[in-house]
């Protein structure tokens, strides 16, 4: 075992250094003498991840879950490369697990959350990406998704539409005031409620992050939201 510990140390040294392709050697050399060391495994995933083998690094990932169940960082490293690889049923069984193994993972929550939403799972992800919001309400992510999820719901319901805007609002505090992505989303949501001048406000503040941050796409969006708002202005008028 000490040899054994002796190559991983030395393969570790080698991967800070960026020596990759030798870290792998040394990795494989290691397991040679240990083949069940789930850190022995899960570090060799790694460094095949970051050489862009993600078939090689997943079945690494996943001996070393199989070898450790509980090793939450190996079905992590596992989930995230089956997403990478459209495996989604094997990336939701990973995520599903990290969650009952630590319900604090707000990156599994989110990862589980993104999964059920694109299967059409409403109430699921829902309640994903609302527990990713509660393990880490600092992350603009999960609020991000969630508002999504709500706004593109079928039916939404008069108390979902105030939610989104509450939603919206907590996500320009966390991500900033000047971050474009969320400030759109506030002008929608703004929009939804009925609350137009809120909503162009929120919406001039965004075109000028998009246009600071060389968004086009999101310009040309907020362009047309303000073209659009205008002209119901005028047409009140």
């Amino acid at each position: 075992p000490e040899l054994g510990d002796a190559w991983n140390n030395l393969a570790n040294l080698l991967r800070s250094d960026g020596r990759l392709e030798e870290a792998v050697a040394h990795y494989r050399t290691a397991l040679q003498l240990q083949p069940r060391n789930p850190s022995l495994l899960y570090n060799l995933g790694l460094v095949l991840e970051q050489l862009d083998r993600p078939r090689e690094a997943l079945a690494a990932a996943t001996q070393a879950a199989g070898c450790q169940p509980g090793h939450v960082p190996a079905r992590m490293l596992a989930g995230r490369l089956n997403l990478r690889l459209d495996r989604f049923a094997a990336a939701e069984e990973q995520f599903e697990a990290i969650v009952v193994l630590d319900p604090d993972h707000a990156s599994a929550w989110a990862n589980l959350g993104n999964l059920l939403a694109e299967r059409g799972d409403y109430v699921a992800a829902s309640g994903a990406f609302r527990e990713a919001i509660r393990c880490d309400s600092r992350r603009p992510g999960p609020y991000r998704s969630l508002i999504r999820l709500l706004a593109n719901a079928p039916a939404p319901s008069r108390q979902a539409t105030w939610e989104l805007l509450l939603l919206a609002e907590d996500l320009v505090a966390v991500a900033g005031s000047d971050d474009a992505a969320s400030l759109e989303l506030l002008a929608m949501a703004r929009a939804a409620t009925g609350k137009d001048e809120a909503a162009m406000a929120a919406a001039r503040r965004a075109l000028e992050a998009a246009l600071r941050e060389g968004d086009d796409p999101a310009a040309e969006r907020l362009s047309a939201f303000l073209s659009d708002r205008r002209g119901l202005e005028v047409a009140r008028d």
